[in-house]
């Protein structure tokens, strides 16, 4: 999935071997330190999304409802 937030753009799937953990992943490190900050960034520099991060999945829900009720 495709999000757009304030604070940076992410896509975020499902990890392929543990469903209760989210992949999410950024063009820019900095979108992912602004939506989840303190989460350890991966970076891959062969990759069209070079950022990365895994967080469970009710982090992940979390952020993204504070996100939502963030909307102004």
């Amino acid at each position: 999935m495709w999000i757009f937030t304030n604070k940076g753009f992410i896509s975020a799937v499902e990890h392929h071997h543990d469903n209760k953990v989210m992949y999410v992943r950024a063009r820019s490190a900095e979108h992912l330190q602004a939506i989840f900050p303190g989460e350890d960034i991966i970076r891959i520099e062969t990759a069209d999304y070079r950022f990365r991060v895994f967080v469970p999945r009710e982090v992940f829900v979390e952020t993204m409802t504070e996100q939502l009720a963030s909307i102004d």
